[in-house]
């Protein structure tokens, strides 16, 4: 049996992040949502930059969107085509970087460093602490999707990140 449950306004197209007694939730209604695990309750929210229609899908094709994913009590995650870290504590954004394409990629973190992809093409390493663009790396493209839309998630292994696009490239 369901303990609780939540609607939101719009479909939920990705997985939640779990944090000490709180669980954290992006719909597609633009708003990062904090609840209460036990409860249930929203006990805090976030109005991303995606406005009042929330988050698009690019394509038919677009199924997913970005995962929030958490480091020392920062939540990490792509919304429109925006990159944010807003501490689940006290609310405040950290930073934001925009990208010139839609952020359906979940974040992966490496040292100093988070990586996502955008529907521009382009993987980013960002500054975790400042949001600041440390490199980026521009996909080839292919003839049905030109920009090479990044839609996989990077993974990090021995020092090497890896992801797919749809240039039909890893």
């Amino acid at each position: 049996k369901a303990k609780w449950k939540l609607p939101t306004n719009g479909p939920i197209r990705n997985s939640v992040c779990i944090a000490p007694g709180r669980i954290l939730l992006l719909s597609s209604d633009g708003l990062l949502y904090r609840i209460e695990k036990d409860s249930g309750k929203v006990d805090g929210f976030f109005q991303t930059m995606t406005g009042f229609m929330g988050d698009r899908q690019h394509d038919y094709a677009d199924y997913f969107t970005s995962t929030p994913v958490l480091l020392d009590s920062i939540v990490y995650f792509g919304a429109g085509e925006s990159i944010y870290a807003l501490s689940i504590t006290d609310g405040y954004l950290r930073w934001t970087f925009k990208t010139d394409g839609l952020v359906h990629t979940t974040p992966a973190f490496g040292k100093n460093w988070l990586y996502a992809g955008s529907y521009d093409g382009n993987l980013y390493a960002i500054d975790l602490k400042t949001g600041n663009l440390h490199w980026k790396f521009k996909t080839t493209g292919k003839y049905s999707f030109p920009k090479g839309e990044v839609s996989g998630s990077p993974v990090l292994a021995k020092g090497a990140v890896f992801f797919g696009a749809r240039d039909y490239n890893l």
